[in-house]
């Protein structure tokens, strides 16, 4: 096992610990401990992003076309900063905001910044600029907290003061036991050819979570995702005290796989998404799992478990968990869904796990179109962009981000598409190909040339202002351009007629046909 790619630290245990934490619904009594940066905020969504309804701050920003004389990203980062911080709540001088991070990717450099008050770092306020290829800032996730203050950076109570508050307010129920204790190691064996177990052995779950998260890691690397953090990674094949479960530890690094009806291990689905989980962990540890944010993680991992099951056999692909689920022990999840956004929550009722089938849906389709091996590399390329709370909307607008940045957008057509089907996508093209009917608003900035393709239809909203950028809109067979109504203006001043059958062909400017 020593000369295998990377090294995996393997425990099997069962747990002798009397007493599980449990964590129910926070405790409405004690509301009063949350703050503004920890209270949910009621968001716009906007074509360009999202913003929020109360103070109009953009928490995302998609379609961005910054870019100064300057070659280096941090100088790139604080000037955009200082441009739009009416857009981004933040102060003009920047005092309260400091860079902490920039990471490199295929496709371009991520620039990590977080809020400081009295040089205390603001919680949940981790931020980032994504920069494309020509250092041109193409995606913003902000969350930067408007106006916060504080009167005194001495602590007001002790950590176990603090401990007590925390387990009150989250009603937690029983003994803290951080990580879990192995009571048995997995033999030590000198042939090579000594891993051949049977699934009543319990040495037959350790050597599949060995194979399959090394197989997993290998795919990061082969894909050009080799971060070091992933290296080195605990696994428990007998965790949980037996219970029918399993878990990722981002704070250890660590996934438990839990035995019950069937054991978790014996699923190669199971392991592979413990593992992608993983990635939201070390490739941008600023993701929170809350809400729609926790939907697409889970959506994330069963993707990736999905990708690699449906490439090793097409046998029930869209079947994620076919081994452990899809039988009376557990319904599993499914990746071949044709669910809306609209929809959501599934079932009136919010389930992380439940509603993040869409996401892997939608990537699945993308696949079944683009291939394995590109949607892999855009979906880890998004894990890049996305920051710290996106929802499934951001989150397709990442991986649009994803592809413009590596491949000029080639791919974004079949994207658009899929994720336009499942309403994750309606946003207004700024550059390249619109690729359905779009209907454009007021404000719509070109950041290149756009072409509107034979049979597409572009209609501009009555009283919209379009600003051409210095770009053109070109008109390619029976594509053409309608206007809402008699308001419609573009920057440089150009006429369209408000009906009447289309050219063969328009383009704006010099034409001022539609």
């Amino acid at each position: 096992m020593r000369n295998l790619f990377f090294k995996l630290v393997l425990i099997s245990s069962i747990c002798t610990a009397s007493s599980y934490i449990f964590a129910s619904d926070r405790n409405a009594g004690n509301a009063h401990l949350e703050k503004k940066n920890l209270k949910k905020e009621e968001n716009i969504k906007k074509a360009n992003g999202k913003l929020t309804k109360k103070s109009s701050i953009y928490r995302y920003l998609y379609n961005e076309n910054f870019k100064i004389d300057s070659n280096n990203p941090r100088e790139i980062a604080l000037s955009y900063l200082q441009t739009n911080h009416k857009k981004l709540g933040t102060d003009n001088k920047l005092s309260t905001v400091k860079i902490n991070k920039i990471k490199k990717s295929k496709g371009g450099t991520h620039i990590k910044y977080l809020q400081h008050i009295k040089g205390i770092p603001v919680y949940a306020s981790n931020s980032t600029i994504t920069l494309n290829k020509s250092n041109v800032v193409k995606f913003v996730s902000n969350n930067y907290r408007y106006n916060l203050s504080i009167n005194t950076t001495d602590p007001q109570i002790t950590k176990n003061e603090a401990i007590i508050i925390a387990k009150k307010y989250l009603n937690v129920k029983g003994k803290i036991l951080g990580e879990e204790t192995p009571n048995d190691i997995f033999p030590e064996l000198t042939d090579k050819n000594g891993f051949n177990f049977t699934r009543s052995e319990q040495e037959f779950e350790a050597v599949m979570v060995y194979y399959h998260i090394d197989k997993s890691t290998r795919r990061l690397i082969e894909l050009g995702y080799d971060e070091p953090s992933q290296h080195q990674f605990k696994a428990d094949p007998h965790g949980l005290n037996g219970a029918d479960n399993s878990h990722y530890m981002p704070s250890q690094n660590y996934v438990a796989f839990g035995d019950g009806c069937v054991d978790d291990a014996e699923d190669a689905d199971v392991i592979w998404h413990e593992h992608a989980h993983s990635f939201q962990e070390n490739f941008d540890s600023s993701m929170v799992y809350l809400d729609e944010t926790a939907s697409l993680m889970e959506g994330c991992s069963d993707y990736w478990a999905a990708s690699y099951s449906r490439y090793t056999n097409d046998f029930r692909w869209g079947d994620v968990f076919n081994w452990v689920g899809h039988n009376p022990c557990w319904e599993g999840r499914e990746c071949d869904l044709d669910w809306h956004y609209s929809q959501l929550p599934i079932n009136g009722s919010f389930w992380v796990h439940n509603d993040g089938q869409i996401w892997a849906s939608a990537l699945m389709k993308i696949w079944e179109d683009i291939g394995r091996d590109i949607t892999d590399e855009l979906f880890l390329e998004s894990h890049y962009i996305w920051g710290t709370s996106p929802g499934f909307q951001d989150a397709a607008a990442a991986f649009i981000t994803a592809d413009q940045n590596i491949y000029n957008g080639a791919h974004l057509c079949t994207i658009i598409s899929h994720f336009g089907f499942h309403g994750l996508y309606s946003g207004q093209t700024t550059e390249g190909t619109v690729c359905a009917d779009e209907f454009w608003t007021d404000g719509h900035t070109l950041t290149d040339n756009v072409t509107v393709p034979d049979g597409i239809v572009l209609t501009i909203s009555d009283g919209a202002t379009i600003d051409l950028n210095g770009f053109n809109i070109n008109c390619e067979g029976s594509g053409h351009i309608i206007r809402q109504g008699d308001n419609t203006s573009f920057l440089p001043d150009i006429s369209l007629r408000t009906s009447g059958g289309p050219p063969s062909a328009a383009n704006f400017p010099p034409s001022s046909r539609q």
